[in-house]
């Protein structure tokens, strides 16, 4: 269960609970594909840009899924610590990994090489903005077409804001646009 939010010295002390399996099982059932040893890893070595790197990596929207994924049903379920103790508080370490990056200022991503190809993606919700993401570091020039005035879908509209700040969620589409994503509104 996370706690409000994580200091410095409280993530690291719960990263150091985690057992860093060679297998870790609580890899297995994350849908955004995250190996939480990794990260985790970093935040226990003090080394938050890469703790960040890692997670936008392998998810772009990973500071809004810290906040509404249901992590106890699935890796932390799973983690081996659970059997010694409690499991570690994956969710909560993400967290803790994804607010640093927003109070310390947006670690770059690294400009990928064009490829010229030009790509129109449908919709600015989740998936629209992982997908443009996803094509943008692939090299491809993505503009996202989205009816409203605002992205996030349903990140923004349909999930309130104290459980899911719209600032994180600005944040995000901030760093989706560092990329080189496009994103045209109405």
């Amino acid at each position: 269960m996370s706690i409000e939010a994580y200091t410095q010295v409280t993530a690291k002390l719960e990263a150091n609970r985690c057992l860093m399996c060679a297998d870790p099982p609580c890899a297995c059932d994350c849908p955004a594909g995250v190996d939480p040893r990794l990260f985790i890893r970093k935040i226990r070595w003090d080394d938050m840009e890469g703790a960040v790197r890692l997670l936008r990596r392998t998810n772009v929207l990973a500071g809004s899924c810290a906040r509404i994924c249901p992590a106890g049903a699935l890796c932390g379920n799973r983690c081996t610590a659970k059997g010694l103790a409690r499991p570690i508080d994956i969710r909560g370490l993400q967290r803790f990994a994804m607010d640093w990056e927003m109070q310390n200022g947006m670690i770059e991503p690294a400009q990928p090489a064009r490829d010229g190809r030009d790509v129109a993606v449908i919709g600015a919700g989740p998936a629209g903005l992982g997908c443009a993401a996803e094509l943008a570091v692939r090299g491809h020039r993505v503009t996202v077409y989205e009816r409203e005035g605002f992205p996030g879908g349903m990140l923004r509209s349909c999930i309130p804001s104290f459980r899911l700040p719209h600032d994180v969620v600005d944040f995000e589409v901030a760093f989706i646009r560092k990329l080189g994503v496009e994103i045209k509104y109405g």
